[in-house]
C-alpha cells in the first residue's frame, strides 16, 4: 500500500514560509489527501505523491499569503510606509511557481483536480486586521 502522507513540517521544510495557522495548514493538507486513492490507482510513486501534495498546500498558501495579495518584495520605511506584492496569474496553478510544478509534475492528474480553479475549492484566511 502506497504512503502518501505528508505534515505540516513537509509543508515548511526547505526554507518555505507561512503565516498560516497550522490549523489552516492542516485542513490543506487534508485537502489534499483525498487524492491519494487516485495516486495509488494511478501507480505514482510515494516520494512523487507526497512531493505534488507539498506543492499544492504550497501554492495555496502563497496564493493567500499577505491578504491574498502574495509575497511581499519590497517594503518602504516608517515614515512612508509601502509596501510591493508579487503579482499572482489569478488562481490558477500557474499562479505560482508551486502550481506551475505540480501542472507539470501531475501526469495522473489526481492532486491538480482538487486545486486547481474548476474545482471550486476556496480556501480563506479569517482573522483579525492589521
Amino acid at each position: 500500500m502506497a504512503d502518501y502522507t505528508i505534515t505540516n513540517s513537509d509543508v515548511h521544510s526547505g526554507g518555505f514560509e507561512s503565516p498560516a495557522a497550522s490549523a489552516e495548514v492542516e485542513a490543506l493538507i487534508a485537502m489534499a489527501d483525498r487524492a491519494d486513492a487516485c495516486l495509488e490507482g494511478a501507480g505514482v510513486a510515494d516520494a512523487i505523491g507526497k512531493q505534488l501534495k507539498i506543492y499544492a498546500v504550497r501554492h495555496v498558501l502563497t496564493l493567500t499569503a499577505n491578504g491574498g495579495r502574495g509575497q511581499v518584495t519590497s517594503e518602504g520605511s516608517a515614515s512612508g510606509a509601502s509596501r510591493s506584492f508579487k503579482a499572482f496569474e489569478g488562481s490558477r496553478l500557474t499562479g505560482t511557481p508551486y502550481g506551475a510544478a505540480l501542472a507539470a509534475m501531475d501526469a495522473s492528474g489526481c492532486v491538480t483536480a482538487l486545486f486547481a480553479a474548476r474545482s471550486g475549492m476556496a480556501f480563506m484566511s479569517v482573522g483579525p486586521s492589521r
